[in-house]
């Protein structure tokens, strides 16, 4: 029976430690402060860009209709 003991009491032990060594871990992650970058692999369009790139693809929707008319 003093063995079971003891083998209950060493298992407590081991996850006692690795429940401490989570919670530092945690709090380690947590204290840290945070960095944060920004992506830039593609170029930004200011908004007079996106008005003027949106009126050129409608002007050329309209000269150029991609499915002919047909008047029936």
């Amino acid at each position: 029976m003093g063995k079971g003991i003891r083998s209950f009491q060493d298992a407590s032990k081991e996850f006692e430690a690795e429940f401490k060594r989570e919670a530092e871990q945690i709090q380690r992650t947590v204290s840290e402060p945070m960095q944060a970058t920004l992506e830039t692999s593609q170029p930004t369009l200011a908004p007079a860009d996106e008005l003027a790139a949106s009126a050129e693809v409608s002007q050329e929707a309209i000269a150029a209709p991609s499915e002919p008319v047909n008047p029936t």
